[in-house]
């Protein structure tokens, strides 16, 4: 059964190391209203953090 309610929040940071290439960062964390049960453990929250490299030409 799917989460009745979520709740996220973010925060990013850029690293622009010059005009062609940056670095950016997100950590997000999301509050579940339902929890979530996976391989016989419950949840009802999780953490991500997800980075990519840019590169403009």
């Amino acid at each position: 059964m799917p989460a009745s309610g979520v709740d996220a929040w973010a925060l990013g940071a850029n690293w622009i190391l010059n005009p062609n290439v940056r670095l950016i960062a997100n950590y997000v964390h999301t509050s579940l209203e339902m929890p979530v049960t996976v391989s016989g453990k419950t949840f009802d929250n999780e953490d991500a953090l997800t980075m990519r490299a840019q590169f403009d030409f």
